[in-house]
């Protein structure tokens, strides 16, 4: 009974209607009246006596209400307080209902929280996933690239090298095959200048002032001549050797150069594909926040600028270098392996000294035969050293070339 009071007097004071602590008070005396006439009645039952209620007694249930602050307190039947009892009830229930929709609403909050969260976790893998692939193409690509430069390094140090003792040699070729034709001039004294003949007769002299004859002169010329022969004929092969590996080394850098542009052709294409993800990458990382993801793509960054340095003109001029000293080298090789031969025949015993029994014509045509070799042997010495200084040249300057993006390959492939 006392809860249902307090409902009812909490509602009221909820509409407005000022209940007091008097209102209560007079509830409860005429509460207290009606158990005490109650009792009364009881009694006066069992004793079988009646007792009359003075005529100027007031029943506690008949007091008029307490005025409350001078306006009469409004007295509610059994009626108006069930009508304010489902008010009440009617309220609760909308403020459940309102309560559940609220908790209902949060909830949704939360897993549609949870759904994003799911959704960029996964986007952030994905994306993780897509740049670590991107990279590790480009890492595949791009590494060799040092490697290869310094293989095309080693292979042009080797070509201006062969190629420059390949010019020495053949040029110490011409020099001794000039003095050889000298010499055999003076012994024959067959096309001597006026000054090669003063110098022969000066010899002679003094040769014979020492007891020797002409005779002795003309063999002492022979055997100059000879061992200059030999002399020319060794350089001529050496320096055929040397163009050899010059023309292999040759080779070797210009196809080495080819597939140097092709790499580097791919590894430009592959960080251009890495740069296109690490793009949507970055977009990604920065509304995550994703630590991992923000590395990658510092990562990715880092590989874009070192990468990106490399002169692929430069490569091809070096290969175009390499080509040219090649073929260069080959001719050489060519003239030197020519000369070689050509020298060791006209040095030879048979066109040198003849045959018994050969007849004056004979010994003219052989004379001639052997000036002409000995001349085609030094003009195929002189060719040789043009051919070798020529590749020499191209290739010094490949060895530059192939040393600038040395430093380029080397930042890159640390890079990964």
């Amino acid at each position: 009974m006392f809860k249902k009071v307090s409902v009812l007097v909490l509602c009221l004071s909820v509409f407005g209607m000022g209940v007091n602590d008097s209102v209560v008070a007079k509830r409860k005396q005429r509460a207290a009246a009606r158990r005490v006439k109650s009792s009364v009645a009881s009694k006066t039952s069992n004793n079988s006596t009646v007792t009359s209620t003075p005529v100027n007694e007031v029943v506690p249930e008949q007091l008029p209400p307490a005025p409350v602050g001078g306006q009469p307190v409004p007295v509610y039947d059994d009626g108006m307080l069930k009508s304010i009892s489902d008010k009440v009830d009617a309220v609760d229930a909308k403020a459940a209902a309102l309560m559940k929709a609220m908790e209902n609403a949060k909830k949704s909050q939360e897993d549609m929280e949870k759904r994003e969260k799911a959704e960029q976790k996964t986007e952030v893998t994905k994306m993780y996933s897509d740049l670590q692939a991107k990279i590790d193409e480009a890492g595949s690509a791009c590494s060799g690239i040092k490697s290869n430069i310094d293989r095309i390094f080693g292979l042009t140090t080797a070509t201006t090298v062969s190629s420059g003792l390949g010019m020495v040699a053949a040029g110490t070729a011409l020099t001794t095959g000039v003095m050889k034709s000298k010499a055999d001039k003076m012994a024959s004294v067959d096309g001597v200048s006026d000054k090669e003949f003063a110098t022969y007769v000066d010899k002679l002299e003094k040769l014979t002032l020492e007891g020797g004859t002409e005779a002795e002169l003309n063999e002492t010329l022979a055997k100059k001549s000879k061992i200059l022969g030999n002399i020319r004929s060794i350089a001529m092969g050496a320096a055929t050797a040397a163009s050899a590996v010059s023309l292999g080394t040759s080779i070797g850098a210009t196809l080495n150069a080819g597939r140097l542009a092709d790499k580097m052709e791919e590894c430009d294409r592959k960080v251009s594909d890495m740069r296109s993800v690490k793009a949507t990458a970055e977009v990604v990382a920065q509304d995550s926040g994703d630590t991992n993801l923000i590395n990658l793509v510092q990562k990715a960054n880092n590989i874009a600028s070192k990468c990106s340095g490399f002169d692929k003109g430069n490569i091809s001029s070096l290969r175009r270098m390499m080509k040219a000293s090649a073929i260069v080298s080959g001719i050489g090789t060519a003239t030197a392996a020519a000369g070689t031969a050509t020298s060791i025949m006209a040095n030879s015993d048979k066109v040198r000294n003849g045959s018994e029994g050969e007849t004056s014509e004979d010994t003219e045509k052989r004379a001639k035969k052997e000036k002409g070799l000995n001349l085609a042997s030094n003009v195929l010495a002189a060719v040789t050293v043009g051919a070798a200084g020529t590749s020499t040249a191209l290739s010094g300057v490949s060895m530059a070339k192939a040393k600038k993006d040395s430093g380029v390959a080397e930042e890159c492939e640390k890079a990964f």
